[in-house]
């Protein structure tokens, strides 16, 4: 599939995490209120075919579910995740941008290990999520119209999948300054950053599975998706932080 191309300018960095936040969970907001208007998943509590130990966050993602855990008093689940470290795992090697930096370069992408059976998520409880409120784009996205048990797939529509696409790309840049990782190495860096003697993983160990943020070069827009995706860019480009929108397309 050829996609098009809307270029964004560059704004300002945002400093604050608590801004962030407030922006993020705004992006969650209108994610959620397109997809409920539009599209009728089957998803439900209880399902959980999708939720794997390949669960990709962001750094901004990541400090919410950190919030989460505190306000919920669940930091017992990070040793929960720490005692399942050793299990495979996707580890990115590149993000989303980084990604359609490479594609609009004419790139391949590099070849990545990522397999459903893996195993879990280590914050699923008898298959309910122990961080829903907080949980990160990446679960949020995975979406279904008809039941996943049966087949192990999820069926979606190609315009979802681009509304995906350009949120993954909103939240990377919203978070340009962090990182990108697997949950299991998110939350272990995040953990042992604010108690290196709480956790085995230290920092500097942790951060080896972990990938820099960029900006968005520009979004990946299929042309014939561009005219119904209109509101939900005006939509995301009212969001502002410190000042700033989180991005303006030219």
């Amino acid at each position: 599939m050829i996609f098009g191309k809307k270029r964004v300018k560059k704004e300002q960095r945002l400093v604050t995490w608590e801004n962030k936040s407030i922006a993020l969970h705004r992006l969650y907001e209108i994610y959620d209120s397109y997809i409920a208007e539009t599209l009728k998943p089957v998803c439900g509590p209880g399902c959980a075919v999708c939720c794997t130990r390949n669960v990709i966050l962001t750094t901004l993602e990541g400090r919410g579910i950190m919030a989460f855990l505190a306000r919920s008093k669940q930091l017992e689940l990070l040793s929960k995740v720490a005692g399942q470290a050793h299990g495979k795992r996707f580890i990115p090697r590149l993000t989303t941008n980084a990604l359609v930096r490479l594609f609009a370069n004419s790139g391949e992408a590099p070849e990545e290990m990522l397999d459903p059976d893996w195993g879990p998520c280590p914050l699923l409880d008898q298959g309910r999520c122990r961080i829903y409120p907080a949980r990160p784009f990446g679960c949020r996205c995975l979406l279904s119209t008809v039941r996943c048990a049966p087949s192990g797939f999820a069926e979606i529509d190609e315009f979802t999948i681009t509304l995906n696409q350009v949120f993954l790309q909103t939240i990377e840049h919203l978070d340009r300054d962090g990182y990108t990782a697997n949950l299991t190495d998110m939350l272990l860096y995040l953990a042992a950053s604010e108690n290196p003697e709480s956790l085995p993983e230290q920092p500097d160990q942790a951060a080896q599975q972990m990938t820099a943020n960029t900006a968005i070069p520009l979004l990946l827009v299929p042309p014939e998706h561009r005219l119904r995706i209109q509101p939900v860019l005006e939509d995301i480009n009212r969001i502002c932080v410190q000042g700033h929108h989180v991005w303006t397309l030219r």
